[in-house]
This record gives structure tokens, sequence and C-alpha cells, in this order.
């Protein structure tokens, strides 16, 4: 029984290690003029249209944010995410 107890404990941590190692990568975006849930549907869609880097699209109208979640090995550049948020009417907010 403590065999079995130890195999399975160990599988368990082995496999919670390897899930943490290939864990997507994510970026925390602030942005300015964000007053509407509708204003989160426009940002998402124009992130989630990038499906092949952007794995999910969050938006927090609460702290005027928007979080990506990029597959594994991808990102967008600095250029690209400004592009799509002035886009979009917004702009990225400074942290003071």
């Amino acid at each position: 029984m403590k065999t079995l107890i130890l195999t399975l404990l160990f599988t368990f941590i082995n496999f919670a290690t390897h899930a943490a190692s290939t864990n997507d990568s994510t970026q925390v975006i602030k942005v300015k003029g964000m007053v509407c849930s509708f204003c989160a549907q426009g940002i998402e869609k124009n992130f989630n249209a990038k499906k092949d880097i952007v794995k999910n699209t969050q938006v927090d109208l609460d702290t005027m944010s928007v979080t990506l979640t990029f597959h594994k090995g991808k990102s967008l550049p600095f250029s690209e995410i400004k592009k799509i948020i002035e886009g979009g009417g917004f702009n990225l907010r400074e942290e003071k």
C-alpha cells in the first residue's frame, strides 16, 4: 500500500512539474478609455482574431486591463499590441 501511495504521489508531482513547464505565456496591458462591455468585446474580438498567436483574451473593466494568453512559444510584438488597441479607439495607459 505504501508503494502504491508513493508511486501515485511521485506521478502526480512529475505531472504537475511537466504541466508547469509547458505553460502558455501571458501579458497584461493597461488600457485607457474602456468604459463598457461593448468596449471589452471589441478588444477581445480584435485580439482573438490572432488565434494562431493569442490563445485567450480577458478584459477587466474594473482595472482597465487586458490579459493576453499566448500559445506556447508565441507572442505579439509591442507595436502590434499598440496597433490593435489604438485601432479600436483606445490608448495604452502609462503607469506612474
